[in-house]
């Protein structure tokens, strides 16, 4: 849901920006968005093609710039304890 709506924010306000979306952990490698998901996304205008997979330090670490996370379980990430 949050690559939808930053992809949408991207497009709205014209950024040059690169946005995609990966787990920080493997439970839904492979897997579509939850119904519940896609969803909330047709209500608002918005759709999704993303298949779920889990991110890669080695090769975002030279195509980003940012990395955002969401996910406050993952604290090695976002404690800043596995950099880029």
């Amino acid at each position: 849901m949050a690559e939808s709506v930053m992809k949408h924010w991207v497009e709205e306000y014209d950024l040059s920006w690169k946005v995609d979306s990966a787990g920080l952990r493997t439970w839904n490698v492979g897997r579509k968005p939850n119904e519940r998901c896609i969803k909330v996304l047709q209500e608002n205008g918005l759709t999704t093609d993303h298949i779920g997979r889990q991110v890669r330090l080695l090769s975002i670490s030279s195509l980003f710039e940012i990395l955002l996370t969401i996910d406050i379980r993952c604290t090695d990430f976002n404690n800043g304890l596995l950099q880029l």
